[in-house]
């Protein structure tokens, strides 16, 4: 009952900051593509995708505080 709030607030923060602009963002790699901006079209379509996740983390509640851009600190091998 007392997490509704929390988690409107999450679905409009994660609507606002992540979704629509990846919206935008698929709309002009779509673009793009139809007038052969090969190298614009792989751009807006990787950050459609990565608002995409984002927002994903976000409705699902991941706590991504200790992730950041480097590939070698977030790769975890049982190697």
């Amino acid at each position: 009952m007392f997490d509704t709030p929390l988690n409107h607030f999450q679905s409009v923060c994660a609507g606002s900051f992540f979704i629509a602009p990846a919206d935008q963002n698929y709309f002009l790699a779509r673009f793009s593509k139809f007038t052969d901006l090969g190298n614009e079209f792989w751009w807006q379509a990787l950050q459609a995708v990565e608002k995409y996740l984002k927002a994903g983390l976000v409705l699902n509640k991941v706590s991504v505080k200790s992730f950041n851009h480097s590939l070698d600190s977030n790769i975890k091998c049982n190697g």
